[in-house]
C-alpha cells in the first residue's frame, strides 16, 4: 500500500465560522494539506498556495477532487460536502468531519435537516468514519442513528502557529458567529455583560454574517441589556486573521442554555 503523506481536505465554503477558522489553522501546521473549495466563488482572500477554489459544473468538480486527491486521504467537512461530494467516499479513503452538536434538530433548517438525513444514508451505506468535535455531539449523533462504531472524536482547537499581536492594551473580546437563533445570542451577549460590568475585559466586538448596525433585532437585544454602545458591530469580515490577531479573548456559543 502506497504511503499517505496528504490530506485532502474538501470544504463547501471558506466563509465565517469555527469549522473553517479551525481548517485553516490545520493547513497552516501541515503545508502538504491541500483545501478544495466546492462553492467557485472565492468568498476568501488568501495569498496560501493550497487553497483551490472548485470550478465548472458537477461533474468537472468532482473530476477535480479526485484527480488532486490522487494518493491522499480526504476529509470532507460538514454535511453539506459530504452530500455534495458522495460518490468520492465510494472512491477514496475519506472520512467525514462534523462540527455540529445536533442537540435542536427541530430548530435547524430545512436544508440542514436533509442533508442531516442524508449523511446518516451516506454514513450506512459507504461506512466512512466520522470525527465529531465533542463527545456530546457523537452522542447526539449515534440517537439519531449514526454509527457509535466507525467514529471518533477530536475537540474542537488547534494550536497557535504564529505569535500573537495585540494592536490594542484593552482586554478585547472577540464573537464570531452569523445572526441566527441557533446562535444564541441572547446568551452570548448576557456573558459580555457579566464580563464588562465585571471588568474581567474591557471591550467587545461582534463580527460575522447580519451582525451589524442594520440588524434591528440584535439592536433592540443590546438595548435590552444596555449595551447599545458596549459592543461593537463589524458585519461580515474576510481579514479575519486581524481579528483573532487583536483580541485577548475568543469565545463560541450555540447551545441554549438560559444562564450563564
Amino acid at each position: 500500500m502506497e504511503k499517505v503523506n496528504k490530506v485532502t481536505h474538501v470544504i463547501w465554503s471558506l466563509q465565517q465560522g469555527g469549522a473553517e477558522k479551525i481548517l485553516l489553522d490545520i493547513v497552516d501546521q501541515t503545508p502538504l494539506d491541500i483545501v478544495l473549495v466546492i462553492s467557485s466563488k472565492i468568498d476568501f482572500e488568501s495569498s496560501r498556495k493550497n487553497i483551490f477554489f472548485l470550478k465548472g459544473n458537477y461533474l468537472k468538480k468532482l473530476s477535480q477532487i479526485l484527480k488532486i486527491s490522487k494518493n491522499s486521504g480526504v476529509v470532507f467537512w460538514m454535511y453539506k460536502s459530504i452530500c455534495y461530494s458522495f460518490p468520492i467516499l465510494f472512491l477514496r479513503k475519506s472520512c467525514g468531519s462534523i462540527h455540529h452538536d445536533l442537540e435542536y434538530l427541530s430548530r435547524e433548517k430545512i436544508s440542514t435537516k436533509i442533508s442531516i438525513v442524508l449523511t446518516l444514508l451516506l454514513h450506512r451505506l459507504a461506512r466512512f468514519h466520522i470525527v465529531y468535535v465533542s463527545e456530546a455531539s457523537r452522542n447526539n449523533h449515534i440517537k439519531y442513528g449514526f454509527s457509535k462504531l466507525n467514529c471518533s472524536v477530536i475537540p474542537n482547537g488547534s494550536a497557535v502557529v504564529q505569535e500573537k499581536i495585540y494592536l490594542e492594551s484593552k482586554k478585547q473580546l472577540l464573537y464570531i458567529s452569523r445572526w441566527d437563533k441557533i446562535k444564541n445570542f441572547n446568551l452570548a451577549i448576557d456573558i459580555c455583560k457579566k464580563l464588562l460590568d465585571d471588568k474581567i475585559i474591557d471591550k467587545v466586538v461582534f463580527v460575522g454574517k447580519n451582525v451589524d448596525n442594520s440588524n434591528n433585532e440584535l439592536l433592540s437585544l443590546l438595548d435590552r441589556y444596555k449595551l447599545k454602545d458596549g459592543i461593537s458591530l463589524d458585519g461580515f469580515q474576510k481579514d479575519l486573521e486581524f481579528y483573532y490577531n487583536s483580541s485577548t479573548t475568543f469565545y463560541s456559543i450555540s447551545i441554549d442554555h438560559q444562564s450563564f
